[in-house]
């Protein structure tokens, strides 16, 4: 469960640099949100475990992050690699948590985690790493 409240959004923007490669980022001024997520066994949609909380607010806050693809000769199956760095300025809070589970709905197996502290100036980093069919968009 994620319960963004943003007053204002500053933009999102991706640029695909190939069919393997895109970078993408965004921005947002005035933003707050709590974050929640439990999986221990099947939701309906993922089969896995997964777990992740976070509370944070913030003045203004960007991200960046790329995604790679990496297509499996003579099939429909790709892995897929996604990492991403954010910052804030003048904010509090703090967000953590990891994942591993089969997605239906893309077909594809998951791992990943994320963390992210912020204290006037924050930091964050996440990843995640995929298996299954190519993806059909972004």
């Amino acid at each position: 469960m994620n319960s963004p409240c943003r007053l204002r959004r500053a933009g999102d923007t991706g640029v695909a640099m190939s069919e393997y490669l895109r970078f993408e980022g965004s921005g947002s001024a005035l933003s707050a949100d709590a974050q929640r997520d439990n999986l221990v066994g099947d939701d309906g949609r993922r089969i896995g475990l997964a777990a992740r909380r976070g509370a944070q607010a913030r003045v203004a806050d960007g991200r960046f992050g790329w995604e790679y693809n990496i297509p499996i000769p003579f099939t429909n199956y790709s892995f897929r690699s996604q990492a991403g760095t954010s910052g804030t300025y003048d904010g509090v809070g703090a967000a953590a948590g990891g994942h591993a589970y089969y997605d239906r709905s893309d077909g594809r197996f998951h791992l990943g985690a994320l963390l992210d502290v912020e204290v006037i100036l924050g930091v964050g980093i996440d990843g995640d790493l995929s298996f299954g069919r190519r993806p059909t968009s972004r």
